[in-house]
């Protein structure tokens, strides 16, 4: 069996650098249902407690929010990426919904926090006012 399809949607996975090999990730073993895997694709590799290791090649295709991942996961300490989602977003102040979008774009940047940008039509922007803070 070789390209299964596992459906594992996690913000939980560990990003792990095994030495020779190419970065991975390493995902809480409760959410990976084995028999959609072939048995030898699964590993603990480093052996990180309730984490799991899927051979690369053992599935048809890996995501990262909605943007296929070719070869090994992208560097988290080195990137500058903006990436289409369809993970729901949803900006509250105080209770009230200010923003609710299923399509957001989230910036991941070296050494900050992730930023999302939501598509205006998705923004309350009645509750919102003007101010002189200005980002570019």
């Amino acid at each position: 069996m070789h390209g299964g399809r596992i459906g594992v949607d996690t913000v939980d996975a560990l990003y792990v650098w095994e030495i020779p090999y190419y970065p991975t990730w390493y995902i809480p073993t409760a959410l990976i249902d084995a028999h959609l895997v072939p048995p030898n694709a699964i590993g603990n590799g480093v052996g990180i407690p309730g984490y799991s290791r899927i051979d690369w090649n053992a599935v048809d295709a890996w995501f990262e929010e909605d943007e296929e991942v070719f070869k090994h996961p992208r560097d988290p300490y080195h990137r500058v990426d903006a990436l289409h989602a369809t993970r729901r977003v949803v900006v509250r102040i105080d209770g009230t919904v200010v923003a609710d979008s299923s399509n957001p774009r989230f910036l991941f940047e070296t050494g900050l926090p992730t930023r999302y940008y939501l598509p205006k039509l998705d923004v309350r922007m009645d509750l919102l006012h003007p101010t002189d803070t200005r980002s570019v």
